[in-house]
């Protein structure tokens, strides 16, 4: 479960800074860094997802009985849509640059979207650790080496580093702005 959390939050994080980190490079640049990280987080989150079917096949639990799961496969299904559709859309040359600038907006909303189900899910997965098949102090916060406690915590960290990740990719001034060879 941590190697899931680590990958939707904070590769993710890095394909989506990359706009606002090489904001003053060359456009392609921020593209393919971009483009690369989010092949990353593909590869990464298919390989989790192999890893948690097949763990939960050894341990004799059923797969895909939990409403964590099934957003899980949602989540990475939408985010092989979102990337296929970027790729095609930004990457490669065959869209006009009218077409390309009518549905960045939409774009920018579902990766944006993406994000924050992802972390509402790392949220989930965390309460599905702290309370099935947990001793019965996880339920009342009287487990004497307050490891309830510790879950928590991660929790409210997820939800603020949520917040703090929002307020760096949704302020327009921090937007990447075209380099003088682009203005040209």
């Amino acid at each position: 479960m941590r190697f899931v959390t680590k990958i939707l939050r904070f590769k993710l994080l890095s394909a989506l800074l990359a706009y606002r980190v090489y904001r003053h490079d060359a456009k392609m640049v921020s593209k393919l860094l971009h483009t690369a990280l989010h092949i990353t987080v593909i590869g990464l989150a298919i390989t989790a997802l192999c890893v948690i079917i097949i763990s939960t096949n050894n341990t004799g639990y059923n797969n895909f009985t939990s409403v964590h799961s099934w957003i899980g496969v949602c989540l990475i299904a939408v985010y092989l849509v979102q990337f296929s559709f970027g790729f095609c859309t930004y990457l490669c040359p065959c869209s006009p640059g009218k077409y390309r600038a009518l549905l960045m907006p939409v774009h920018r909303a579902v990766g944006v979207s993406t994000f924050i189900v992802a972390c509402v899910q790392c949220c989930l997965g965390f309460g599905n650790v702290l309370l099935e098949g947990q001793p019965a102090c996880f339920g009342d916060l009287s487990c004497q080496n307050r490891i309830e406690y510790v879950g928590a915590f991660c929790v409210l960290s997820i939800i603020l580093y949520t917040l703090l990740v929002l307020a760096l990719i949704i302020p327009k001034p921090w937007r990447r702005v075209k380099t003088p060879d682009e203005l040209k």
